[in-house]
Formats: C-alpha cells, structure tokens, sequence
C-alpha cells in the first residue's frame, strides 16, 4: 500500500478510488497554494476562468459550477470585491443579470492558467508521457457516461493550448519530483 493509506485490506476497485482521490487531494491542494498569492479562491479562479469567453448569467454559471444560486452570488460576491469581475444587467431581461471579467480578469487568465500548469505538473511529472496519454484516456472513459464531466472536460480542451498542453506535465524522472 502506499503512504497515507489506511492499513486495512482494500480491493482493485477501493484501492483505485482512494489513490484516485489522493490524487486530485494533491491537485487541490497544489492549485490553492498557487493561487494564494493571487487572492482567489478555487471558487472564484473557476468562474474567472468560465467567463474567459464572455459574459455569462448568473444562471449559467451556476448550471456550469454545479453550484447552488446562492453559491454563486457568494463567489460573483468575492471576485467582484477583488477586481476580477464586474455585474451588468441585461437590457433584454431586467430581471437577469450578466458576469463580465473585468480588464483585471482579463489579464488574470494567463497567472491561472500558469498556476494550473504548476500544480498539475507537481502531480503528474513523474509520469512519462505515454502513462499520462494512458491516463488521459482511461479518464476519458470513466467520465464518458458523466454528461456533466463531459462537459467541463470540454471547456477545458477550449481553454488549453498546445503550448499549455506540452508544458502541463513534463517527462521527468520520478526521482526528480519525489520530494515536491
């Protein structure tokens, strides 16, 4: 078994899980130290990063987030309050309103797409690549019969470019990154 996990006999299929799960625990954790110093939380990173494209209703970005209404006004709330977005009404629907990255929201783009390398890197560096493609569509697979995993799988391919791509999650020996 390997370190962190609990001493009692697990299965293929639970011991997959709970790996899988530390996992994306270390992907979280490497995403909240990098944006740290920008002053976001995963939350409001997430929305500045779904309104890259353009501006979205309050609706949408909540069906988006997999989130509550109230949730999002909480994070509309603190991305507003740091800068990053600004709300407007819709002038074909009073009633509706509209989320818009501010210039500041604009320019943040590229910081958390250099964070996301970053952590993601830290996480999957030690794999080459041709285990991290293996991965890539073994995770395919699993969030195929997910609409929703679909979905944001897809506004992640949008966002990513070659260049962000090559650099995500580097060859390096698993040496290399083991005390990171």
């Amino acid at each position: 078994m390997t370190e962190n996990m609990p001493s009692v006999a697990f299965g293929p299929s639970a011991e997959l899980a709970e790996l899988l799960r530390q996992a994306a625990r270390r992907l979280q954790r490497g995403a909240k130290e990098a944006l740290a110093p920008l002053g976001l939380s995963g939350s409001q990173a997430r929305l500045v990063r779904l309104l890259a494209d353009g501006p979205l209703r309050m609706s949408v970005i909540a069906e988006r987030l997999a989130v509550v209404a109230r949730t999002v006004t909480d994070v509309v709330d603190g991305a507003e309050l740091a800068g990053v977005v600004s709300r407007r009404a819709d002038t074909a629907d009073r009633r509706s309103i509209f989320v818009e990255l501010t210039p500041a929201g604009h320019r943040l783009l590229d910081q958390l797409d250099a964070a996301r390398t970053e952590s993601a890197a830290r996480v999957f560096g030690v794999l080459t690549e041709p285990q991290r493609n293996q991965m890539l569509a073994l995770l395919k697979a699993i969030c195929a019969s997910d609409e929703g995993c679909i979905e944001s799988l897809a506004t992640a391919e949008a966002a990513a470019t070659p260049e962000a791509a090559a650099t995500a999650a580097p060859d390096v020996t698993a040496g290399t990154r083991a005390g990171r």
